[in-house]
């Protein structure tokens, strides 16, 4: 798109040729862009990678739901259809992982499911502070690591 001229022309062809669902896609491009835009600078997790994954998510399932248009009955296959557009365009796989793992390790902290990070951590910290402590005698004794003996 070369100017914003040429995208309301689009805009304005859709909607006199009544193409809503091009009407309805611009549309949503010009609320990610707005949301991205606007709403940010208050709201900063917008501009994070989950921001990011949420607001596609969110707009495909509606954009989806509205394309359909008033003559759809709605339905659970409807809603169906709508979360299958969503997934694929927020981008299935690095969507979930962008979006959905980080809430899950969110809850596994809360509910108490990240004991096991958390010892790890531990005594890698204890590990580390005891070479710090008393660090080998004989650490770069043996000459450089490219020397065959």
């Amino acid at each position: 798109m070369d100017s914003i001229e040429s995208f309301f022309s689009l805009v304005v062809s859709a909607a006199q040729s009544h193409s809503w669902m091009y009407l309805v896609a611009a549309v949503l491009m010009a609320a990610t862009w707005g949301a991205r835009k606007y709403l940010a600078p208050k709201v900063p997790w917008l501009a994070s990678d989950a921001g990011g994954v949420a607001l596609a998510l969110l707009l495909a399932f509606f954009g989806a739901l509205v394309t359909a248009g008033p003559s759809a009955a709605f339905s659970w296959a409807l809603l169906a259809a709508s979360a299958k557009v969503a997934i694929a365009a927020m981008g299935g796989y690095s969507g979930l992982r962008k979006l959905v793992v980080p809430l899950l390790r969110w809850l596994a902290g809360k509910v108490g499911l990240g004991g096991a990070a958390a010892k790890i951590a531990a005594a890698e910290k204890a590990g580390e502070d005891a070479v710090k402590k008393s660090p080998s005698p004989g650490a770069g004794a043996a000459g450089k690591p490219t020397e065959v003996p």
